[in-house]
């Protein structure tokens, strides 16, 4: 997987229009499962983990060779995806528009994703999943 399409955070207002057309292009996101959520947010974690390795100075070889070894798309993903619902369930309600769960997505997300390399797509798959199954859904009270 590739970093082409991660968010630039370094450059706020192209970090603003990069959030806006997310919130204008997230529909014609085909719908995913909660399954594919999760290898989409491992994959992204692995890529960002193996760049943020390169950048610092790092012998990406022997740090690659590791972690691939012992990786799981899935498992990681699944349990960024498991902390990221509860995080928007805390944080968003039943009326929070798109734009704030984009930004609770960022939020959480670049606290995660080694260098916050978030890609723009799996924003938009979360966004649509989460309007599209609804706040209650996702966020039963217990």
């Amino acid at each position: 997987m590739s970093l082409q399409g991660s968010f630039d955070f370094l450059d706020n207002e192209v970090f603003e229009e990069e959030k806006r057309d997310v919130k204008e292009t997230y529909e014609t996101e085909a719908l995913v499962t909660e399954g594919e959520i999760a290898e989409e947010l491992g994959e992204n974690y692995r890529a960002a983990a193996a760049l943020s390795s390169n950048s610092l100075l790092m012998s990406a070889t022997e740090v690659n060779t590791a972690r691939e070894s012992s990786f799981s798309a899935a498992f990681t993903g699944g349990n960024i995806w498991q902390r990221l619902r509860r995080y928007l369930c805390k944080v968003l309600n039943a009326a929070s528009a798109a734009e704030d769960i984009i930004d609770a997505i960022l939020n959480f997300l670049i606290g995660v994703i080694p260098g916050g390399m978030v890609l723009k797509g799996i924003v938009r798959k979360i966004l649509k999943y989460f309007i599209n199954r609804g706040y209650e859904a996702l966020c039963p009270v217990v």
